[in-house]
């Protein structure tokens, strides 16, 4: 997921993120080494590829509302807001597609609406949609919610906005968690939209939300955030061996509570190193810059590498399937370093120079 401008920057957070992009290009290649490469994969060589999914959901939901919260209601800056929001998702995810449409080309180059439902993100797409880049899918329920905080900058707008976004959730996650409960929200929302809008990954960045304004206008003892750190990410992690160590995805009426046990987590981390119990290096910063090119780049590397090895090299089930995963790693990590810091990096400062 994007990442937070350097003067919100929480480090330990920043790592955390690292580490669940890390996670999710793990397993992606993992898979890709166990299905071209020769052997099978040590069953150790995996990382659950859905809890850091969840946890990006609610960190978004944290540090937008730590970098833009004190904006709502002030109309002059949605255009900064907008522009801002466009150049930290589109042109590194743009830059993702390039292998997957530069080879695909003959086959959906002629199917428009198709092409430009992958480069819009738009969140009317139905769910079951094949992204050319898999990770895509995440950011469609992060534009539906940048575009809801946006309408929340308008004046007056923001408990109107978020207020009836939330009764939505709520009647949607009451329906479907009880048996005798109301039938779910009619469809007068394009199907798309409607799950996107209204789906239990929504719960996630309110919840993010909620530690974000916590931190701001409570102030714990060390003692107090320590301890409740432990029972939090002692019951988080329960939770996630219940649901397969984060191979699965909670159930709808759980989602809620898993989001809450995130958010306190992201609350005790945050709040325990603005009070200076912890004090990450400076250097970790650039683990938070890596994720986000990590998470988007890393299927193009997969996607280049099946193809050079499949239809260029014809050494398929050839190479050791460890050996194949071990190259991907490496190659994934020098692509998303390089595009990190030599093009998305300097290009955002550029971006954010321009008068907007």
């Amino acid at each position: 997921m994007p990442a937070p401008s350097p003067a919100n920057r929480i480090l330990t957070l920043e790592i955390a993120r690292f580490i669940a992009a890390l996670c999710v290009a793990t397993e992606h290649l993992s898979a890709f080494s166990g299905q071209y490469g020769a052997g099978s994969m040590p069953g150790w060589l995996t990382a659950p590829p859905i809890a850091p999914v969840l946890f990006f959901f609610v960190l978004s939901g944290f540090v937008m509302t730590e970098a833009h919260y004190q904006d709502a209601g002030r109309l002059s800056r949605l255009p900064r807001y907008v522009w801002r929001r466009f150049c930290r998702i589109y042109p590194l995810y743009w830059l993702s597609l390039v292998p997957m449409v530069w080879l695909l080309w003959p086959i959906y180059g002629h199917k428009h609406l198709y092409m430009a439902e992958i480069y819009s993100l738009d969140p009317f797409t139905p769910f079951q949609f094949w992204e050319l880049n898999p990770p895509a899918w995440s950011l469609r329920f992060e534009i539906l919610f940048y575009a809801m905080f946006g309408l929340a900058l308008l004046p007056r707008a923001r408990r109107y906005v978020f207020g009836l976004w939330l009764a939505g959730l709520t009647y949607q996650w009451y329906s479907v968690t009880f048996p005798h409960a109301p039938h779910p929200l009619p469809d007068i929302l394009p199907p798309g939209l409607k799950w996107h809008m209204f789906d239990g990954h929504d719960w996630l960045f309110f919840c993010g939300i909620g530690a974000a304004l916590l931190l701001a206008r409570t102030t714990l003892r060390k003692d107090i955030l320590w301890l409740a750190l432990a029972v939090l990410g002692g019951v988080l992690l329960n939770q996630i061996r219940l649901e397969n160590w984060g191979f699965h995805y909670p159930t709808k009426p759980l989602e809620p509570f898993v989001g809450i046990l995130y958010a306190g987590v992201i609350f005790c981390l945050a709040a325990l190193e603005r009070a200076g119990a912890l004090r990450p290096p400076r250097w970790t910063g650039a683990l938070g810059t890596l994720s986000y090119p990590l998470y988007l780049l890393h299927p193009a590397c997969s996607f280049l590498a099946g193809y050079i090895i499949v239809f260029k090299l014809h050494i398929n089930h050839t190479m050791p399937a460890v050996l194949l995963f071990g190259l991907l790693i490496a190659v994934s990590l020098a692509v998303t370093a390089l595009a990190a810091f030599l093009l998305d990096q300097p290009l955002q400062r550029a971006l954010r120079r321009l008068p907007v």
